[in-house]
Formats: C-alpha cells, structure tokens, sequence
C-alpha cells in the first residue's frame, strides 16, 4: 500500500506527522496527541501557499481549506496553517508545491473516490483541474441580497480551485435571455443566485436554443437567494445537509453533476417546462397573491394562507392523469430524441386514453410537485426523488373546511400533511387539467392562466451540481 506522508511541518507549535490516506488527511502530533485530526477529502476545499503572523516567524506555511459541518449543520470555512519546521531545516517550494498537488488531487470532487490508493507519481501526473463558473446573480430575488449571498460564498469558489465570471439580471426574464445567448463551451457550470423562479427562467432560456439538446444536459448549481427555495431545500435534504448559501455552494463545490426531472406544461396557447411545480386553486392563489407581502421574505405565505382560508373560496375542475405502474421510467437521453416529444399526451382537446383515471368535482387543494420541498418550510412531497421520472400530486378533493386547511398547512414544513384522512397523494408521469378560464394556475411560482392544460415528466432531462447522499430508496 502506498503511503504519502511528511514530518516537514509545524502545526499549531508542535511538530506533525501530514499522512494523505484513502479517506482524508490525517495531522498527528506525537508530542501532543491531543491535536490530532483528520480532515475527510469531502470536508476539503484545497491548500495553498499563505503568510500570516506565525508563518512570518516559523517558515514558508501550508494552509489547508476546510468546510466543516458544525453541530447546528451550518459550514464554516476553517484555514489549518501547517508551518515548515526547523527540525528539518525549513521547507522549500517544491515540497510545498507537493503537498498543494497532493491535497487538491485528492480533494477534486471528480476524482473517483473508488480507486486503489495512487502513487505520489500518478498524482503528480495528474495536476488539478481548474472549473470555471459562470455565477448568475438576481439582486431583486427574495429580499434583495443577492449581491450580499455572493460575498458570502465568493471564498469558497475561490479555495475550491473555481474560476467565476459573475452578471448581475437587470429585469424580469433576464435570466432567461441570458441563458438562451450564454456560451456554454465556455464554462464548466451555471451557478443561480436567486429562487425557483430564476431557474426556471434559465430552463426556458436553455430549451430556446437550437442546441437546446446539449443546453439541457450543462449543469446548473443552485444558490438559495429568493423567497421559496424549493430547488435549494430539495437539493440540500438529499445530500444530509441544511439549506443555507453556504451548505449550498458546499454542495456545488464537492458535487457532482446529477440528473434531475424537467416536466412539460403545454395549453393551447403556450408551452413551458417545469422545474419544482404547478399549483391551482388554493395554492396557486396564495403563491401569486402574496407577492404582496414579499418584502417579509419566506413569511408571506404565511400570510398569504391566512388569507386565502379566510375567504371561503371553492374551486371546481376535473384532473385526469396517467396512473404510476411498477416498471422502470426510461431516462430521457436513452430515447436519444431528435425532437422534443410529449408521447405521453394525447392532443388538446382530443379524448384521453381509457387507461387514464379521472377525478372531477370540487377540489380544495391541487400541488403537483416535482421535488420534495416547494420552499424550505414546506415538504410537500417527501416521497419525491430528484431524478424518478414522476410528479406527485397533493389532492384534497371536495370542500375543506377552515380547520382542514388549517390543519394540512401546519402538517407541511415536515410533510406530515400527507398523514391527514381527507389528503391523496398520486403518482404519474403525465396528467391534465381542466379549470374554469379565469382560474389561477403557478407554474414554478410564475402565474399561468386556466383552462385546459397538460403536463408530462422527462426524467433526468437536465443536469444539476449537488451531492446525493440519502439512499436510492428514500429518494423514490
């Protein structure tokens, strides 16, 4: 077995033995055991060259950048300086020079952690890849802060070995517009500061293009900057980890690309693609109408809720879907399509397949989720994988009274909803909706008009930068 170790340095006064194991990197200080540590490869960011005021007076340092998760689950960037020691006479800059190599080697989220343990001749061979990002900030999202969320995660990029190139969107749809124009080839990731809304927008900017078909497979990192973050919090509770910038940028820093689902929403006047959700009725109109209320941040639906159970207001249409069966969802890109294909659905206004079920009448609540959390204190769907090739509908059918709703919108921050008698959950791949006209629909929280519309899932469509870490059988 190989082992790559050093007794060059210094850390913290005390002479240290660095050994690069399989799994992390390991400090020991014979003198005193009790400043031991071992630093996991997913918890490192890199290592760098750096002075500060003990390295001035102890020799040429080694800084290792560590994002450790504390007891609350929150990251914080930790720097371990490792001075060279006047046993060995100083340290020179090709030793250095090893070590940043070594470290970063074994910190690149895309090496394959499967591997045998290499030699310090492999590693050398393979020097450390530089990503380039292209961080696109909503300074308008959520409560306005985006520029703020970017100062706060800037560091990271930078000690994880990221190159960025930042814009700022200067008004609605910008994102998209940028997105539809962006040179993709140019840039190994998007990263989003905003909310749901503005990955949505970067989606209809991708399936503008006329490379729509490789736009859809570049990956896109998410940053929590808006009002909802549903995206942000699905993606965090897949990977363990709470939702916060900096988990998040965590998350796109030492990830992976992974495959998410993208659903069609098609009426007879427009078409759109759906990242998080489509809501109608009760929740459509309290996710549309409380944009009022934005400047109290995510509270607004509170708010907005408060409202809308207040009112009294009933809603009637008719929901036919497809039902789940037990065999596997093909992957999207395994069909290899040359056109976009929506095969699921039968043409507007023509009769649906006889297999389809249908529920009509008065129907109090409609939420067709695509990911598990439609914002960070709301679960709605905790069944739901990134990447299974369904959505799952949230359905109260018939009139809830007040204390009904009451007692469903106090179940969802943890997804106990789903235990209450009067709520369905169902799966499917593809379904319609008939609402009267004037109805509200949210399509990813931008309003849609009712009437006549249908939707069909594509799994793993497009790309996301994140880690996965909850097993395959939690996700679908």
């Amino acid at each position: 077995m190989t082992t790559l170790s050093s007794t060059a340095f210094v850390f913290s006064r005390h002479e240290v033995i660095i050994l690069a194991e399989r799994e992390g990197l390991s400090i020991q200080a014979p003198s005193k055991p009790s400043l031991d540590v071992f630093l996991m490869w997913c918890d490192v960011l890199g290592a760098s060259t750096g002075h500060d005021s003990i390295a001035a007076t102890s020799g040429m340092p080694l800084t290792l950048h560590v994002f450790e998760k504390h007891k609350n689950g929150k990251r914080k960037l930790r720097n371990l300086v490792l001075n060279s020691s006047t046993a060995n006479n100083g340290i020179n800059q090709l030793e250095i020079d090893k070590w940043i190599h070594i470290i970063q080697y074994f910190a690149d989220p895309l090496r394959d952690s499967t591997e045998t343990m290499p030699t310090i001749d492999v590693i050398m061979q393979h020097p450390p890849k530089q990503r380039k990002f292209f961080v696109l900030i909503n300074p308008f999202g959520g409560t306005g802060k985006g520029e703020k969320i970017y100062d706060k995660i800037e560091h990271i990029m930078f000690h994880a070995n990221i190159q960025v190139e930042k814009m700022l969107t200067e008004h609605a749809n910008h994102a998209t517009e940028i997105a539809e124009h962006l040179d993709i080839h140019a840039y190994d990731a998007i990263v989003i500061i905003g909310g749901d809304g503005m990955v949505n927008e970067v989606i209809q900017g991708f399936m503008k293009r006329a490379d729509w078909s490789v736009a859809m497979q570049f990956p896109i990192g998410v940053i929590p900057g808006g009002t909802g973050n549903g995206l942000a919090k699905s993606l965090a509770v897949a990977a363990n980890e709470i939702c916060t910038p900096e988990n998040n940028m965590y998350l796109i820093a030492k990830g992976k690309t992974q495959e998410l689902d993208i659903a069609t929403l098609r009426s007879e006047s427009a078409v759109s693609y759906l990242v998080l959700s489509l809501t109608w009725g009760f929740m459509a109109e309290i996710d549309i109408e409380s944009e009022k209320y934005r400047f109290f941040g995510s509270q607004r639906f509170f708010f907005g809720t408060l409202a809308k159970i207040l009112s009294s207001k009933e809603w009637t249409g008719k929901f036919s879907y497809l039902e789940a069966s037990d065999e596997s969802v093909p992957k999207y890109w395994d069909e290899n399509p040359s056109i976009h294909p929506v095969d699921l659905l039968s043409p507007l206004g023509s009769p649906l397949p006889e297999t389809w079920k249908t529920i009509e009448g008065p129907i109090s609540m409609f939420w067709a989720m695509n990911v598990s959390h439609a914002a960070d204190t709301a679960n709605i769907a905790p069944m739901a994988g990134l990447n299974d090739g369904y959505m799952y509908v949230i359905l109260i059918q018939g009139k809830a009274t007040r204390a009904e709703y009451a007692t469903v919108m106090l179940g969802i921050e943890k997804g106990d909803h789903i235990k209450c008698d009067n709520v369905s959950v169902i799966k499917t791949r593809a379904f319609q909706l008939e609402t009267p006209p004037d109805n509200i629909l949210s399509a990813d929280g931008e309003r849609w008009d009712g009437g006549i519309c249908q939707v069909q899932v594509h799994r793993a469509m497009a790309r996301i930068l994140t880690i996965i870490n909850k097993p395959e059988s939690e996700q679908l």
